[in-house]
């Protein structure tokens, strides 16, 4: 797998978020994940995603594997947040975020099957395989743990605040 292959998985796992912090960033509100992390919104970006990556190599079973990464999102929500499964649903999720060494208990394990098993396929790239990259990645889900337990309400971007504040200013 090449480098840009494997970033560009990583960034297709993130699909969600990187949609949530692009309605933040344009200042429109997604309360829980209305518009990014409902079940709708997550199959739309899997089919987008997944299309996009069959266009590019011309590759059924890379193009599926793509929108599957996408999706895969949600389960993997479930455990660290609470938001909307469904439009006009109930919220979902056990709020590990909120308890961060739960999370960290789940997401050190993974990460260590991860790393030894791109390791056993033999067709990792050198530095994803080295220790220091898997140094690296525990450092850094140390230090989100770490953040994530000083910051009620969540590391993610959000909108909703802003525009809450502004219709309440523009109706005063």
């Amino acid at each position: 797998m090449s480098s840009g292959m494997f970033v560009a998985f990583a960034l297709a796992s993130l699909a969600p978020d990187i949609v949530d912090a692009l309605y933040a960033i344009a200042g429109m509100c997604s309360p829980y994940g209305l518009y990014s992390h409902t079940l709708h919104a997550v199959v739309l970006e899997a089919a987008i995603i997944g299309g996009i990556a069959f266009l590019v190599t011309g590759s059924r079973v890379t193009g599926l594997t793509f929108a599957v990464v996408v999706l895969l999102h949600v389960p993997a929500d479930y455990f660290t947040g609470r938001k909307l499964f469904l439009p006009g649903g109930e919220m979902v999720g056990l709020l590990w975020y909120d308890r961060p060494v739960y999370d960290y208990l789940l997401e050190v394990p993974i990460v260590l099957l991860g790393w030894w098993l791109l390791g056993r396929s033999g067709r990792a790239p050198r530095w994803a395989t080295s220790g220091g990259m898997l140094a690296l990645v525990l450092v850094v889900q140390t230090a989100f743990d770490l953040a994530s337990a000083s910051m009620r309400g969540g590391l993610k971007p959000n909108a909703c605040a802003r525009a809450a504040t502004a219709t309440a200013l523009r109706t005063y």
